[in-house]
């Protein structure tokens, strides 16, 4: 069942594929070296370092204690560049205003003001 494996990428010649097996089989394989948690006993967290999780943990609070996001705002950016950009275009570089392009442009500031609405 078990096969032996490459040390580095240079065990292999040149157009040799990695041998590959199944999903089935390395399921197999990785539950039989897996056993079930025999005992539990609860320990501090700090004594706890190289043990496994008997069953599903929660913390009592979130961290940070506010809403931390690191994407706010990436949304309202994005399409106020993206509306400059059509503004710019058809300000600065004189490129034909259409009724699509105007639509667009609406939706985007629409976006933006719902955004920051919320």
């Amino acid at each position: 069942m078990h096969q032996e494996i490459a040390e580095t990428t240079e065990d292999f010649s040149a157009g040799d594929a990695a041998p590959c097996q199944s999903v089935e089989d390395a399921r197999a394989q990785a539950l039989a070296l897996a056993w079930p948690v025999a005992q539990t006993e609860p320990v501090p967290l700090l004594s706890a370092v190289g043990r496994v999780l008997a069953e599903p943990f929660q913390a009592s609070q979130s961290l940070p204690h506010f809403d931390n996001a690191a994407m706010d705002g990436y949304p309202v950016w994005a399409g106020g560049g993206t509306t400059g950009v059509a503004l710019v275009g058809v300000l600065a570089l004189k490129e034909q205003a259409s009724g699509l392009k105007g639509l667009g442009v609406l939706l985007v500031v629409a976006g933006i003001v719902a955004l920051n609405a919320s």
